[in-house]
């Protein structure tokens, strides 16, 4: 499980309530910071929040911050329904249209075309997913283990 910490923003129903987080960055922290394109975009992006539905059965107010249990596995699968499945679909595509078509402005366009219609499978298959399984779940507690570092 991937923890993560949240705002409480509302109360949506018995069994869910709305959070929001805070979009987070590794990139920032070297000296490169201010002439990064990556550091610039970073910058840009951290000061914005997501706002998501998560289950949450704990009595709960506007406003008090919970801690998000997230299974790695929807981190995985939607990371390649996200990214994955556009990718292949302009890969595979190029390399079909590359054997149907001799001018590569076609085999440019319809490649465009198909890498387009992967993101509408992309849309259509996530809102076929049971919400169930990839809403995160509000827990009270994380399970610490202390470690001690002996030199």
């Amino acid at each position: 499980m991937m923890y993560e910490k949240a705002i409480v923003v509302e109360r949506f129903d018995s069994q869910h309530i709305w959070v929001e987080t805070q979009i987070k960055t590794t990139c920032g922290k070297c000296q490169h910071n201010s002439e990064c394109g990556t550091g610039v975009l970073a910058k840009l992006l951290t000061t914005r929040t997501n706002k998501v539905l998560v289950s949450c059965s704990h009595a709960v107010e506007a406003g008090q911050v919970v801690t998000l249990a997230v299974a790695e596995n929807n981190l995985v699968f939607g990371s390649f329904v996200l990214y994955g499945i556009p990718t292949l679909s302009l890969l595979l595509s190029m390399l079909l249209f590359t054997l149907v078509f001799d001018a590569e402005l076609l085999v440019l366009l319809f490649s465009l075309l198909a890498t387009l219609a992967s993101f509408q499978l992309v849309k259509y298959f996530q809102s076929q997913r049971p919400s169930n399984q990839i809403t995160a779940v509000v827990v009270e507690e994380v399970d610490v283990q202390t470690f001690n570092c002996k030199y």
